[in-house]
């Protein structure tokens, strides 16, 4: 089993956008094969370091995850979330 967890700030803290892509990112729920689960996270503070979003995703290898990246429901989804900043947290 391999988990894989994304960070995300909004670039404009509203709960428009914050609805919005919540909706869009749980789209991919059963949608794409392999992807046995999906969960989303928020965090609705005002603090400039924290991260607002917080999605976390398991697959059963390795490989399943690697296919994801280049998915083309997951790339769309990529290209439709303009409110994202796109900043994965980094350790």
């Amino acid at each position: 089993m391999v988990k894989h967890f994304v960070m995300f700030k909004l670039k404009e803290k509203s709960h428009e956008n914050l609805d919005l892509d919540l909706s869009t990112l749980m789209d991919l729920v059963g949608k794409i094969e392999n992807l046995q689960m999906v969960e989303v996270g928020v965090y609705f503070n005002k603090s400039e370091r924290d991260y607002e979003i917080v999605m976390t995703k398991k697959f059963d290898a390795g490989t399943r995850l690697t296919s994801f990246f280049s998915n083309p429901k997951h790339l769309r989804v990529l290209k439709t979330m303009p409110t994202f900043l796109f900043q994965p947290y980094r350790s």
